[in-house]
């Protein structure tokens, strides 16, 4: 009973982290076109 709780536990965590993640994939394309995120301290940022 607790192994199956634990197990289920774990896999919605899964789920819920790799769901996290592709929303972050596809909406990043859309902030922002730079791949450094916004950081400006290197010359690759300031290329254009």
């Amino acid at each position: 009973m607790w192994q199956e709780i634990i197990v289920l536990l774990i896999g919605l965590a899964t789920v819920g982290y790799v769901g996290y993640r592709l929303f972050r994939l596809f909406t990043a394309r859309r902030r922002r076109h730079s791949p450094c995120e916004g950081c400006c301290g290197c010359a690759a940022g300031n290329k254009k």
